[in-house]
């Protein structure tokens, strides 16, 4: 064989040889996959597939034009709350009856007053102090109760929260001494008006000053209370029956809360005609107040012709005529009132002049 064509044959062999061992190579990469992509791509399908299984966003229509604004506006106003004032009813009395908070609507009699009769003894100037005459610290002066004449007690006493001690002490005193019935049923009249907190607070306190000298005297009692106020033109009255536990009185008297005014001839009214007393017994009134008479709300709505300095007279001789029919000894822990002091004097009670409240201690 000719040399050069054996070299040519050998060459073609060669290449030929490297053109299939690298085509085998290739194929072999290409044809064996490595186990972690299958894997991959088997993780990529479940991709797939759950993510066909989520529905597609909802698309929100756009409107074309703009809402009128007017509309809703309008819309919006109906839908908004607005406050209203509230407006205060006036509380109309019927002449006839008269509401009292806690007990059922009873008929109130339409009373009549000789003021004839009585104007001398309202016009009566007190002369001197009569009756319960206390010592000023310092002094000899000895106490006494009453002089014999029914006149009202007028006190000197040390000021602050000892008023009240004193007065209870002394009222005990005198109703003791002057009970022809061996029983005594006493009705506290407590105004429960802004100004009282700390004088019924002063009360409840010194109770026990009266409790002593009743177990002293072996008198037979009972104690209930009127709380009184006026709020928004009603007369706000409750009665606590008469009850002979001094711990139960003084539980109400410490529960009491003060607010508004008062109408103090209403309440002594309500006490004479709605509280039951015992048969046979005396009576006593404790009225506890920081304000002078006022006339009562039925005359003003009833009376009309008369101004408020004549319906005051005409109501205080009618109080003072129907405490003395019924018996009633009134004493009074009040202002410096020519009414009061009457009206304790008529009625053979006491009166004492609380302090101001920044006086009491």
């Amino acid at each position: 064989m000719n040399p050069d064509l054996k070299k040519e044959t050998r060459t073609a062999f060669l290449l030929s040889l490297i053109l299939h061992i690298t085509l085998a190579f290739v194929l072999g990469i290409v044809l064996i996959e490595p186990p972690d992509v299958k894997t991959r791509e088997s993780v990529s399908v479940e991709i797939a597939q759950k993510l066909e299984s989520i529905s597609p966003p909802r698309r929100i229509a756009t409107r074309d034009s703009m809402p009128d604004l007017g509309i809703i506006k309008k819309q919006n106003s109906k839908n908004q709350f607005h406050p209203k004032p509230i407006k205060r009813e006036d509380v109309n009395i019927d002449p006839s009856r008269q509401t009292i908070s806690g007990i059922p609507t009873t008929n109130i009699p339409e009373f009549t007053t000789n003021v004839d009769r009585l104007r001398t003894k309202f016009d009566m100037a007190l002369s001197k102090p009569v009756g319960v005459q206390i010592q000023k610290p310092g002094t000899d002066t000895k106490r006494s109760v009453g002089d014999g004449s029914g006149g009202a007690g007028v006190a000197v006493p040390p000021s602050g929260a000892d008023i009240f001690e004193t007065a209870l002490y002394w009222i005990a005193r005198n109703l003791a001494g002057k009970n022809k019935t061996g029983k005594e049923d006493i009705v506290f009249l407590i105004d429960a008006s802004g100004s009282m907190d700390e004088k019924i607070a002063a009360v409840a306190r010194y109770l026990s000053k009266m409790i002593e000298v009743f177990k002293e005297t072996n008198l037979d009692y009972t104690m209930g209370v009127i709380r009184f106020n006026y709020i928004l033109k009603f007369n706000d009255v409750k009665i606590f029956e008469q009850t002979k536990d001094a711990n139960q009185i003084r539980s109400i008297l410490r529960s009491i809360k003060c607010d508004g005014d008062e109408r103090t001839l209403d309440a002594i009214e309500i006490g004479l005609t709605q509280v039951k007393f015992r048969q046979p017994a005396d009576i006593t009134f404790i009225l506890v107040t920081d304000e002078p008479f006022t006339a009562r709300i039925l005359t003003r709505q009833t009376r009309p012709e008369l101004n408020l300095k004549q319906m005051l007279q005409e109501d205080f001789l009618d109080i003072l005529r129907m405490c003395k029919e019924k018996k009633v000894k009134v004493n009074i822990l009040g202002v410096d009132d020519e009414m009061q002091k009457t009206l304790a004097k008529e009625t053979e009670g006491l009166w004492f002049q609380v302090p101001q409240s920044d006086e009491i201690r």
